[in-house]
């Protein structure tokens, strides 16, 4: 018997020492220093400071053209959002792949926008790389959390987004240069505005009841020669009004919101998200698809009483550049003072990279974020009133095709035990202020 004990203790002991040196192999001490003590992160203010972003021509004629592809799997595939689901068991909505081509002299810059949860990193390197470095493209997608995966390829991606389908994948690349050549060839002159909405009733802070809150709707009006509209809207509360207990493919308010648009407004609207990394929807009562189709009802008649009083120019002058970001390795964090090594972090989901994507249009400026950004730095960092006082109409989309997690103001970090600050935030601690001053330096260029 006292043999058996002494067996037992010594396996423990061996059971014991193998979790430590795992643990101690697998899990480092966050990194709390502050961005500005790192020479790295000083190297993406170098870059903005090295590069013009302003247009290089004075403004010239304007063409205009979109198109949109129908996306939806031939067959169910695992929905991604929330958790780990699926497949689907109904199709409540089709989903697309959106464009919208804006041509000034030899110059084309391409729209882009996705129902699903992101534009797929993987998909977008793809399509870059199929179009070539010098196509002008611009990425977001509309946040639904009833999109289909597969499109990722990573080791997590098969608890995460579902297995990796190569044929799915190829599939939606080449549905994205349709959609992308179609609306190339569709341009004609056109006209070009911006507007502003309030839909603060639609929206609240997910992190912070009492917390901060853009409830802006920012859109563009582009209108054709020949009378033919359309809309490029952006709004910040998450596409989360379907739960996840609803196996459905559905483009959530998104979708009801542009569909009521070419209803009744205009030929053609795309949605890209918005600073959604800590709002959602203001929920009045309702649940489920009502609660979808009332707010995209709502929203889109708020853009439409708004909508005839842009004023529209015809020659506008364009900019456009992928600004590299300098990040930390990667965090994903596990307790309070513990986060997964890198390494583990880049074997799973693959190393993390970012970029911010300028776009100009005249006197409107588009920031792809390549991440759920939060609303409340816009609020924080004062980065719409920078724009205005730089002659500049700011519209901050997020998933511009990287993606490195949410980032969200820095007090939450240890504050909140909300999953955006905890397990999605995968940059760490200090770095809200970062994205703040980058967003500062490009606007004050």
């Amino acid at each position: 018997m006292e043999k058996l004990v002494r067996k037992a203790i010594r396996f423990l002991g061996k059971i014991f020492i193998f979790l430590l040196l795992f643990i101690a192999v697998v899990t480092a001490p966050i990194d709390r220093s502050l961005w500005k003590e790192n020479p790295d992160y000083w190297q993406t203010f170098q870059y903005i400071d090295s590069v013009d972003l302003k247009p290089k021509l004075p403004p010239q004629e304007l063409k205009a053209g979109w198109a949109k592809v129908n996306i939806t799997p031939s067959e169910p595939k695992k929905l991604v959002g929330f958790k780990p689901r699926g497949p689907y068991e109904a199709i409540r909505d089709s989903l697309f792949v959106k464009a919208i081509a804006l041509q000034v002299e030899n110059q084309t810059v391409y729209i882009i926008s996705y129902d699903l949860l992101l534009a797929p990193p993987e998909i977008v390197e793809a399509v870059h790389s199929k179009l070539g470095s010098a196509t002008q493209l611009y990425f977001s997608a509309t946040h639904t959390h009833t999109g289909f995966g597969g499109w990722d390829s990573s080791l997590a991606s098969r608890f995460i987004t579902g297995k990796f389908d190569e044929n799915s994948f190829n599939k939606l690349v080449e549905k994205t240069i349709l959609a992308i050549k179609t609306a190339g060839q569709n341009l004609e002159r056109a006209s070009i505005g911006f507007g502003e909405a309030d839909g603060s009733n639609w929206v609240k802070n997910r992190l912070d009841q009492e917390g901060k809150v853009d409830g802006l709707l920012r859109f563009l009006k582009i209108e054709t020669q020949s009378g033919k509209s359309a809309a490029l809207v952006s709004f910040s509360a998450h596409s989360t009004n379907i739960p996840s207990h609803i196996l459905a493919l559905s483009r959530d308010y998104p979708g009801v919101l542009t569909d009521k648009l070419e209803e009744k407004t205009v030929d053609f609207a795309l949605f890209c998200g918005g600073m959604m990394g800590s709002h959602k929807p203001k929920n009045p009562g309702l649940s489920d698809f009502a609660l979808a189709q009332k707010m995209g009802e709502e929203l889109s008649l708020k853009i439409e009483n708004n909508f005839h009083e842009i004023q529209l120019k015809d020659a506008i002058a364009v900019s456009y550049h992928h600004i590299p970001v300098k990040l930390p390795q990667a965090q994903l964090r596990l307790t309070q003072g513990l986060a997964v090594r890198s390494f583990v972090f880049n074997l799973l989901l693959g190393k993390l990279e970012a970029s911010i994507t300028y776009l100009q249009l005249g006197d409107i400026v588009l920031l792809g974020m390549p991440c759920d950004f939060s609303g409340e730095l816009l609020i924080d960092g004062n980065l719409a009133t920078i724009a205005k006082a730089n002659n500049l109409n700011l519209i901050i989309t997020s998933f511009n095709g990287d993606y490195v997690g949410y980032i969200t103001p820095d007090r939450y970090y240890d504050t909140k035990a909300k999953e955006e600050v905890r397990t999605l935030n995968w940059v760490g601690p200090n770095k809200g202020n970062y994205f703040i001053e980058l967003a500062k330096r490009v606007l004050e260029k």
